[in-house]
């Protein structure tokens, strides 16, 4: 059955009355960030990105996970776009990136969120890690995935996932956080039929479709341009990277910071209107 996605009180540290208003959530937002880089070794991570809103103000924190081959460097438009609508948003290098560990890098995911806090760097005073959410593309939504499980964040959100020996479909009945899944067409680069047998196994509630069209790069924000396209197919494209950008936005304010407005563009009759979107599933917690 699906069922619209509830809103929920606004809370924080951060008042969104106070933020001009955005027609859509796919252009950047009203705020002006700095990115910096994360000290070689924070977390377990081998670097990184930090970016963090600039001007007054303590914001909640975001985790933005890379996938195989990739690097921050494929996550920090996102951790950019996120930013400037009043998120602190870390995008670790994860070691190995050719030959992911997912319990190494969910351990990573895990130390970030707990340690981001109070660590020496420009985040430090600016960040409430207590309000935390997770986004992952890839093998990195599969460590969040794992992270999830054991965390629960306020908001999980996945580009096109992908599991590795059944470890997400084990461990995803048990993530309460409300999920975002955006999915891709299937290639050699994923496996979207075996993730979305049970995209709606969790505990909490879920929200999900295609984006019509869309590859495997378009999770990613830095396109790769020819070994993408090749390989996974077809290169990444502006159009369909900002649906991915609209829907991960508003479902992060929503759950997030409690915007009754973001949640709006996140029903089921919303997402149905959108011809950019497919096999939309909407569904609050099972009862």
């Amino acid at each position: 059955m699906h069922r619209a996605l509830l809103a929920v009180s606004i809370v924080g540290s951060v008042s969104l009355s106070s933020l001009p208003a955005r027609a859509d959530y796919d252009a950047k937002g009203a705020l002006t960030t700095s990115t910096t880089s994360l000290p070689a070794g924070f977390a377990g991570a081998t670097g990184g990105k930090l970016v963090v809103p600039t001007g007054a103000g303590v914001f909640p924190l975001v985790v933005a996970s890379h996938g195989w081959s990739a690097s921050s460097a494929n996550q920090v438009g996102w951790a950019e776009h996120f930013a400037s609508y009043g998120f602190v948003v870390v995008a670790p290098d994860f070691p190995s990136p050719l030959s992911p560990d997912p319990a190494k890098n969910r351990d990573i995911i895990t130390t970030i969120v707990k340690t981001i806090g109070t660590a020496e760097t420009a985040a430090k005073g600016r960040v409430d890690a207590s309000r935390f959410a997770l986004e992952g593309h890839s093998a990195g939504g599969l460590a969040t995935t794992l992270a999830a499980a054991g965390l629960k964040p306020l908001a999980t959100v996945l580009f096109d996932p992908v599991d590795r020996d059944d470890l997400a479909k084990k461990a995803y009945p048990s993530v309460c956080s409300p999920v975002l899944s955006i999915f891709a067409n299937g290639s050699s680069c994923n496996n979207m039929a075996g993730w979305r047998a049970f995209r709606a196994d969790t505990v909490g509630p879920v929200i999900s479709f295609r984006v019509v069209g869309s590859t495997h790069c378009d999770g990613e924000n830095a396109d790769r341009g020819f070994a993408c396209a090749t390989f996974c197919g077809g290169g990444a494209d502006k159009a369909r990277q900002s649906l991915y950008a609209k829907y991960a936005t508003a479902f992060l304010l929503a759950r997030v910071n409690g915007d009754s407005a973001a949640a709006l563009a996140l029903t089921d009759a919303a997402l149905k209107a959108n011809k950019g979107l497919e096999d939309i599933l909407v569904e609050d917690a099972p009862s």
